[in-house]
């Protein structure tokens, strides 16, 4: 495995005169699934939002095989194919399904303005292949035959499910899932941490996860760097982790 996949090096950001990330470093092998933990706070949206452009850090590097990442706006950071899942749910909600995976694929698409008015041969292609695509990336996430709903209606956990195959829809390399499992019923998350898994391989993608639910993190995780207040405070392999005393005094607690 490459470990120059991915990389962050003294990774800086503040806000005013809150620190929100302070030095952070972390290195992620290729087809690896790479966790950050810690309490709400701690940086890690913070760091997805540096990685992906929408706030540069004010220092440090991050790079992904072998290409800087600060600096470039987030639709560069895409077409590196570099894709991405929210916090809170960043769906088109009055698209269907279907739409909304194949906007998803919208920097992958050379059709331009001429395209669009007048849908030469190659723009019908390129149209077909993405709803195609489309198809299958909603019956691989489980929701065959929900593709004509409109996405508000969809249950709270199918919107997660869509909201992560469209980020599939890039074909990224580098996946950043923040919190997927959140307000999922057991049920749920379990599916969910199946998906991430088969994600790793049988596709041989690439995956940063951000996730409180520590039987999630600890179940599939192949390294985790564990934060507080945007600092690292850990890192290792789950069982490391886990037994580590400066985690159990400031994450997991008694629940470790």
């Amino acid at each position: 495995m490459d470990a120059e996949f991915f990389t962050a090096m003294a990774v800086t950001k503040r806000f005013g005169g809150v620190t929100a990330l302070l030095d952070l470093s972390l290195a992620i092998q290729r087809s690896q699934i790479y966790s950050l933990i810690g309490p709400n706070g701690a940086g890690k949206s913070t760091f997805f939002n540096a990685v992906t452009g929408f706030d540069p850090p004010d220092s440090g590097s991050i790079q992904f095989q072998g290409r800087e990442l600060v600096g470039l706006a987030p639709e560069a950071v895409a077409t590196a194919r570099i894709a991405r899942t929210y916090q809170n749910i960043r769906l088109f909600k009055s698209m269907t399904a279907l739409e909304n995976v194949i906007v998803g694929r919208h920097v992958l698409m050379r059709a331009g303005v001429f395209g669009a008015v007048f849908n030469p041969p190659p723009t019908r292609r390129e149209e077909e292949t993405a709803e195609t695509r489309a198809f299958e990336l909603l019956d691989f996430v489980g929701l065959r035959g929900r593709e004509a709903e409109v996405s508000i209606n969809l249950s709270y956990g199918d919107q997660r499910r869509l909201e992560i195959a469209r980020a599939l829809a890039l074909e990224p390399e580098l996946l950043l899932l923040d919190e997927p499992t959140a307000g999922m019923s057991p049920a749920e998350t379990s599916a969910v941490a199946d998906l991430v898994l088969h994600l790793r391989d049988e596709r041989g993608l690439t995956v940063l996860l951000v996730e409180h639910d520590m039987s999630v993190v600890m179940g599939i995780s192949d390294r985790i760097t564990v934060m507080d207040y945007g600092e690292e405070i850990a890192r290792g392999t789950p069982d490391e982790v886990q037994n580590d005393p400066r985690v159990l005094e400031a994450y997991l607690g008694g629940a470790a």
